[in-house]
C-alpha cells in the first residue's frame, strides 16, 4: 500500500498529482478486488473440483 502512495507523490511533485493520484488509488482498488476474488477461488480449489463442475 505504501509504495502506492509514494508514488502518488512522486508523480504529484511532477506536476500532473491529482490524475496519477486517481490512477494509483483506482489500481489498489482493483488489486484489493482481484485478491478478494483470488482469495475466493483459492477456497474453492481447496474445497475439491465441485467448484469447476458447477461452472460449466
Amino acid at each position: 500500500m505504501s509504495r502506492l502512495f509514494l508514488l502518488a507523490a512522486v508523480r504529484n511533485d511532477e506536476g500532473e498529482g491529482d490524475r496519477w493520484r486517481q490512477r494509483e488509488m483506482g489500481v489498489g482498488r482493483e488489486l484489493w478486488r482481484l485478491e478478494e476474488v483470488a482469495a475466493v477461488v483459492g477456497w474453492s480449489k481447496i474445497g475439491g473440483r465441485e467448484g469447476e463442475g458447477r461452472r460449466g
